[in-house]
């Protein structure tokens, strides 16, 4: 099959239920004023496949406000045995593409008012059949070091800009494209920006950038640079400033708890300060016994049987230490 099945035009579907017909050329033309070209496309091809069922399967039905529920699903088997582009079938997404598309113009006639509209909307969402979305996968370093050379010998500017925004920020493509202006400008140069924004002139990116001098950009880029390294890089002492005693005492870090001690690293942030007994740094001892009773028989009190295990194997192991 070389390529799907035509549906028929508008001035054939007219012929056959001119009712029908009307209101949904009338939502096109009102869903053309704020959707893109290929957005009306895709609704035209759903509301002629919707029509054709109509007038193949159904051709009691001469008005929208006599399309119900049991229509609707008649439709949806009739819709996933078309043929596809070079395939037997459609694909899922053609189908939930064309199931959406009719849902919200039957949602629409009703928000909107129309006399046409059936009495009540006759699908739901749970109509639209589930689409595999495979997860996206984080680059290797390998391939992130790639990507990243090729996008610097790209002629573009704004690929160069985009794509090590991206890799250096670990931001979605969605959270990129909707960053404000004046959330990207620190620390890159004024055609950088340009590019970025799309702007086709400095002056453009000037105005939006809120800087009317180029002289005072580069200024302000330079100054933002040099606050940026106070702060980014911290003051190093050399290896040996700390001295022996000092050197040992850092190995050494513990920090107290109420029944026991954290040895992890000073380095290290912790994300565990309320589950401290569940963390690996955790170290407990003989002398914590009367308190972690204590926690022990708290959790039991209160019917918390996954802290009264947890409280339980401590005791058990501060007890076989001991030993």
């Amino acid at each position: 099959m070389s390529g799907p099945a035509p549906l028929p035009d508008w001035e054939q579907l007219t012929r056959a239920i001119p009712a029908i017909t009307a209101p949904m050329r009338r939502y096109l033309e009102q869903v053309a004023c704020v959707l893109r070209p290929g957005s009306v496309s895709g609704a035209d091809l759903a509301l002629r496949a919707f029509a054709a069922f109509l007038t193949q399967a159904a051709p009691e039905v001469t008005c929208l406000t006599a399309v119900t529920r049991r229509h609707i699903e008649e439709y949806k088997p009739w819709l996933a045995c078309r043929p596809g582009q070079n395939k037997p079938r459609v694909t899922t997404a053609t189908i939930a593409h064309r199931l959406g598309t009719l849902r919200m113009f039957f949602v629409r006639l009703d928000e909107w008012g129309w006399d046409e509209a059936p009495p009540r909307v006759p699908m739901f969402p749970g109509d639209l059949p589930r689409q595999d979305h495979p997860l996206p996968k984080a680059l290797d370093d390998a391939t992130a070091a790639k990507l990243l050379r090729a996008a610097c010998n790209d002629r573009r500017m704004l690929v160069r800009v985009t794509v090590e925004m991206l890799l250096r920020t670990g931001l979605r493509v969605s959270e990129f494209t909707g960053l404000a202006a004046d959330a990207v400008v620190l620390g890159m140069s004024l055609e950088a920006i340009a590019a970025l924004l799309g702007h086709r002139s400095l002056d453009m990116t000037l105005r939006y950038a809120k800087i009317a001098s180029r002289t005072v950009a580069d200024e302000y880029f330079a100054v933002s640079e040099k606050v940026e390294a106070l702060y980014g890089q911290p003051a190093q002492l050399p290896a040996d400033a700390a001295g022996p005693k000092m050197a040992r005492l850092r190995r050494e870090h513990h920090r107290m708890l109420g029944n026991g001690y954290c040895t992890r690293p000073a380095e290290l942030d912790c994300a565990f300060e309320s589950i401290c007994e569940t963390c690996t740094f955790f170290q407990t001892s003989i002398e914590f016994r009367p308190t972690l009773q204590a926690q022990h028989d708290d959790a039991l009190a209160k019917h918390q049987d996954h802290r009264g295990q947890l409280f339980a194997s401590l005791l058990a192991r501060v007890d076989q230490d001991a030993s």
